[in-house]
C-alpha cells in the first residue's frame, strides 16, 4: 500500500492557539480541499466556495481520538477562525477554509489630529459667538431627537409587525449606534438570513415543520442564540470583513440552520 502524506503548513506548525490534533486536522481539511476544487459537485453557489465533507466519525478515527474530542477539535477550528461550517438539511455538514483577511481591507488609521492645527476655514480671530454657539447646540439637539424617533419607531415596527424578539432589536439599537438606516439593514440580513434557511428547509422537510422550526415564537432556540451572539458578529464584521453583511449574512445562516435542526431533534 503506497504511503500517503499530508503537507503541513508552517505556519499551521506554529500557531500556538492548535493543540497537536488541530494542526493535525486542519491539514487534513486542507488536502482534502485540493481534491474538492477539482470536483463541481464540491462547490457551493450561495458562498461560491469549495468546500470538503469530513464527519465526526471519519476525523475521529484517522486521529485516534474519541467523537467528543473530534467535536471539540472542529469547533476550534471555527473559534481560530480558520474553518467555518454549512449545516445542511438532511446532508452532510460542509466545511469551508476561511479567508485570511487581505492587508488591503484592513481599515485605514486616522491621522492623528493637534488641536491646535487650524483648518482653511477657521476663523482666527476671538469674537463673541456664545449665541450662536447656543443655537447650534440646540439645533443639533433637536436634530438628534428626531433621529432617535426615528429609529424608535422602526424597532417598535420590527417588535409588533415584524415579530422579531425584543431583546434582540434592543441589541440591533445599541449596535446601530442611533443610526436608522444601519438597524434597518442589520434587520434585514436577519429577515434574509431567515428566509433562506427556510426556503432550503421546504424543499425537504413538511411546510408546518419547516415553519415551525424557523419562527421565533415557536423555537426559542433561534432568540437565546442571536441574542448571544449577535454582538460578536456585527463586531467583528465591521472589524474584520470586506464584505461586512456578507459576513453577518454568513453568520446568521450557520445560526437558523444549527438551532432549526436542534428544534426539530428536540420536538420530532
Amino acid at each position: 500500500m503506497k504511503t500517503q502524506y499530508v503537507e503541513l503548513p508552517v505556519n499551521i506548525l506554529k500557531d500556538s492557539r492548535l493543540n497537536s490534533d488541530e494542526k493535525i486536522a486542519i491539514a487534513l481539511i486542507m488536502d482534502r480541499m485540493k481534491s474538492s476544487k477539482q470536483r463541481a459537485e464540491f462547490y457551493d453557489d450561495k458562498f461560491q466556495e469549495h468546500y470538503v465533507i469530513y464527519s465526526i466519525v471519519e476525523l475521529a478515527t484517522t486521529l485516534g481520538i474519541g467523537k467528543n474530542t473530534a467535536i471539540k477539535v472542529l469547533k476550534h477550528l471555527e473559534v481560530a477562525e480558520l474553518i467555518f461550517k454549512r449545516r445542511m438539511f438532511n446532508q452532510a455538514t460542509r466545511i469551508f477554509l476561511a479567508k485570511p483577511d487581505k492587508p488591503e481591507n484592513k481599515l485605514p488609521k486616522a491621522p492623528n489630529v493637534n488641536s491646535n492645527q487650524l483648518n482653511f476655514n477657521q476663523k482666527t480671530k476671538y469674537t463673541d459667538d456664545t449665541n450662536d454657539t447656543s443655537d447650534a447646540q440646540k439645533l443639533n439637539d433637536e436634530q438628534q431627537k428626531i433621529k432617535q424617533g426615528e429609529v424608535d419607531a422602526l424597532a417598535d415596527s420590527l417588535i409588533t409587525q415584524g415579530s422579531m424578539p425584543k431583546r434582540l432589536v434592543s441589541l440591533l439599537k445599541v449596535y446601530s449606534f442611533g443610526d436608522y438606516k444601519k438597524l434597518y439593514e442589520y434587520a434585514g440580513v436577519i429577515y434574509k438570513a431567515k428566509n433562506y434557511v427556510y426556503q432550503e428547509a421546504k424543499r425537504q422537510l413538511p411546510n408546518n415543520l419547516a415553519y415551525r422550526a424557523l419562527r421565533f415564537e415557536f423555537n426559542d432556540l433561534l432568540e437565546m442564540t442571536l441574542v448571544k451572539k449577535i454582538k460578536n458578529i456585527i463586531v467583528n464584521a465591521n472589524r474584520k470583513a470586506s464584505n461586512v453583511f456578507g459576513y453577518i449574512m454568513q453568520s446568521l445562516i450557520t445560526i437558523f440552520e444549527e438551532q432549526s435542526n436542534e428544534y426539530l431533534m428536540r420536538t420530532c
